[in-house]
């Protein structure tokens, strides 16, 4: 049905008026169906709700089995992640005026945060293949782009890239990581531009600053090239941290930096006691988010 201008348009119109879980499931079960075997394919768009807004996304003959998944992670994956996003920006209190998307991959984080009204999106991806995606929804939507195609470290340096070249997804600059990704297939190694964030302080305005980390295993590299961001601007952060890629070591820079450590989804007017170490370190989860103390 997807792939057919007129079953598309009506598979399209129920997924609209789907639950938030169905829509979780149905990312879980059907995102990948058009990675495997051949279908019969015409260019098109999918239309995506989210609240009061709505993104038209592409759906190309060739690029199916990308735009698909991509399309349907929008709100069907990391959804606690979303579920916190629409929390945070229904709240005055608590509402980002600046998002910084750090390893957008494809850059949906940062394609919903514009669309639900976060002008001052920045999207930091050193990827150059993940970057058609971004720019032709950004321009289908009128949309104003802010791509920064590096790194996001704790130096300013080059740093190689690695990724397998059929899912770019999987980049990795920690070279602990880089070993893991042993998929078979050739991968692609090359040298990418790395900044640290409080070398980019300067050029953000004042305002409440939300920070989404996704760098496969780097986190606690962007974390250490932000220290002076974290006294003088307090962020809340929604970092990625799998239990192998150093968890003590984030606890303890953020505690000392004054940031409690929380569950996701979080609801800012909801009581939420910060992560103990103990907990921090055993936690299946893999999505987590760090806001001051005070």
């Amino acid at each position: 049905m997807a792939s057919n201008r007129w079953p598309r348009s009506l598979l399209n119109q129920i997924y609209n008026h789907l639950s938030r879980n169905q829509k979780v499931s149905l990312y879980e079960h059907f995102a990948k169906v058009f990675r495997t075997g051949r279908s019969f394919q015409t260019d098109g768009s999918w239309r995506l709700d989210i609240e009061d807004s709505q993104l038209v996304l592409p759906l190309e003959k060739g690029s199916y089995w990308l735009h698909w998944d991509l399309n349907l992670a929008f709100l069907g994956h990391d959804i606690e992640v979303k579920d916190t996003y629409f929390n945070l920006l229904k709240s005055d209190d608590c509402k980002p005026d600046i998002f910084l998307d750090v390893g957008a991959n494809y850059g949906t984080h940062s394609l919903l945060m514009l669309a639900l009204g976060v002008k001052d999106t920045f999207t930091f991806e050193p990827n150059r293949s993940c970057h058609r995606y971004f720019l032709d929804v950004c321009k289908r939507n009128s949309l104003k782009p802010n791509l920064i195609p590096v790194a996001v470290g704790d130096r300013d340096e080059p740093i190689t890239l690695t990724y397998p070249p059929t899912q770019p997804w999987l980049g990795v600059t920690n070279p602990d990581q880089r070993i893991k990704l042993g998929s078979g297939e050739q991968l692609v190694s090359e040298d990418v531009d790395q900044i640290q964030l409080d070398d980019w302080i300067q050029t953000m305005r004042q305002g409440k600053i939300l920070i989404k980390i996704d760098t496969e295993g780097h986190e606690i590299c962007v974390l250490r090239g932000m220290q002076r961001m974290l006294v003088e601007r307090k962020p809340w952060i929604i970092f990625e941290s799998h239990k192998d890629t150093k968890r003590a070591d984030i606890f303890s820079l953020l505690t000392n930096s004054f940031m409690g450590i929380h569950n996701l989804p979080l609801d800012p007017h909801t009581a939420s006691n910060p992560l103990s170490l103990e907990r921090f370190l055993s936690a299946s989860a893999t999505n987590f988010i760090a806001r001051p103390l005070t």
